[in-house]
């Protein structure tokens, strides 16, 4: 993570953006983070990260 968040210029940009609300259902703020691309698809194309389905799930299978 930090080696790509020092690859290029952060940009931050509020809210969900397929939902574009602000605030999840706990009140924390949404946004997405892009240096050279969106970092969370970054993160997910190098199994870093997976993406969310809508439940928990423990990380190792």
């Amino acid at each position: 993570m930090a080696e790509l968040l020092a690859s290029g210029p952060v940009t931050v940009r509020s809210g969900d953006p397929d939902s574009g609300r602000l605030k999840d259902r706990y009140g924390r703020t949404l946004a997405t983070i892009e240096v050279n691309g969106d970092v969370g698809k970054i993160m997910i194309a190098e199994g870093l990260a997976r993406p969310w389905t809508g439940k928990r799930r423990p990380w190792y299978d």
